[in-house]
């Protein structure tokens, strides 16, 4: 009886031993985890251009889209011989590995790529961009089949293909060639000046007075957000044959007078360095006097024109046609009031008619007027007298 209470203790001390390993093997599940990129192996990424691969010695033009194509290896649990060494690093199913791509361009392609060896799924790649840092990361989660991770597959390979655009809304460096980083490998990005969007905006304003219009074109011009732009060498142009004369001095450029190349009536301005936009050029044309006297509504119509030349190659950059619409001075009008009463009493004999003639009430500068008029038969003249308006009263 000795002896068998020993053999039935050792029994008890060897099955409590047996469960407490069962316990830990079997209710101590591995937890999956967002594991370091340097697990895996031989990560590269390959950029393309134009189906042509980007070199250590090339240059990435940011006007074209860009093609990544990362490649790695996978650890996993088939690599390693029996017994598995206790300080083995390899991939579980369900692990993470987020990559950090590049700051300097946006995803064009699908948020999410399924990764496969062949038939086998390894897992899934799906891109995120962080929204203060610009940051494009691809977090691959390790989601593929069982057969990749419970010991049976082993050299395990896995890539994804992305295409990307230069982020220019984002890209505060300007024009050049910059340094930038994909996967943690430097290239160097070709930034070409932004385009120049140029503005021109004409207006006309009748000058009955002066028998003239006064055009008021304004420069505009933006790169990006910068609106402030040398329009050093370029040239402002305007046709007046069809508008009028232009009026001698009259051209100015920011309230500036300034001197102008005038061609059969045309007119043009080369602007020197440092006149920057916003720019305000005004000039007066005559009113010919075919459209000044005549007796219906008038209208004017020319262009201004912001053009560059560049070996003897001339370009719009912009042109603003403007109509002015005029209805020509009514010259003299004339209007009568007869009195039928002398000293408040009715006298048909002795009737008087007032007539008040008004002449050139716009103001022009008319030179050596006569004002005549015929009285018909049976009118007697008796007296007349003369006003002028001097902006305010007779």
């Amino acid at each position: 009886m000795k002896n068998l209470r020993v053999v039935f203790t050792k029994a008890i001390k060897v099955f409590f031993s047996l469960a407490l390993l069962f316990n830990l093997i079997s209710f101590e599940p591995v937890q999956a985890a967002d594991l370091n990129p340097s697990i895996l192996t031989n990560l590269i990424a390959t950029v393309t251009q134009d189906n042509v691969e980007i070199g250590d010695n090339d240059t990435i033009d940011s006007t074209k889209p860009i093609r990544v194509q990362i490649s790695f290896g996978v650890p996993v649990l088939g690599d390693f011989d029996d017994p598995v060494p206790v300080d083995a690093q390899y991939v579980r199913k369900g692990d993470t590995v987020t990559l950090q791509l590049s700051d300097a361009f946006t995803l064009l392609s699908s948020n999410s790529i399924e990764l496969n060896m062949g038939a086998v799924k390894v897992g899934t790649a799906s891109f995120a961009t962080d929204p203060i840092t610009k940051m494009v990361t691809a977090t691959i989660t390790f989601d593929g089949d069982d057969e990749v991770f419970d010991g049976t597959s082993n050299t395990v390979t896995a890539q994804f293909i992305a295409d990307f655009e230069f982020d220019a809304d984002a890209f505060t460096g300007g024009s050049g060639d910059f340094v930038i980083k994909i996967l943690e490998k430097e290239y160097t990005l070709n930034v070409p000046p932004l385009p120049i969007t140029y503005e021109v905006n004409k207006v006309g304003s009748v000058d009955l007075a002066t028998q003239s219009v006064l055009w008021t074109v304004n420069l505009s011009a933006l790169q990006g957000t910068n609106d402030v732009i040398d329009l050093a060498g370029l040239e402002f142009f305007d046709n007046l044959q069809s508008v009028g004369t232009y009026i001698e001095d009259s051209f100015t450029v920011n309230s500036i007078s300034t001197p102008i190349t005038i061609t059969n009536n045309q007119i043009s301005y080369v602007f020197p360095e440092s006149t920057n936009t916003p720019t305000t050029i005004t000039f007066r044309t005559r009113i010919s006097n075919t459209a000044y006297y005549a007796t219906s509504q008038q209208s004017i119509t020319n262009t201004a024109v912001l053009r560059e030349t560049v070996d003897s190659i001339t370009t719009i950059l912009d042109q603003d046609p403007e109509t002015v619409t005029f209805t020509p001075p009514t010259w003299i009008s004339k209007s009568g009031v007869s009195s039928d009463t002398v000293g408040g009493v009715y006298d048909p004999t002795n009737r008087t008619i007032t007539w008040t003639i008004t002449a050139n009430p716009a103001g022009a500068s008319l030179n050596n007027v006569i004002i005549t008029d015929v009285l018909p038969i049976g009118l007697t003249f008796n007296q007349a007298s003369w006003q002028t308006w001097n902006g305010s009263g007779w």
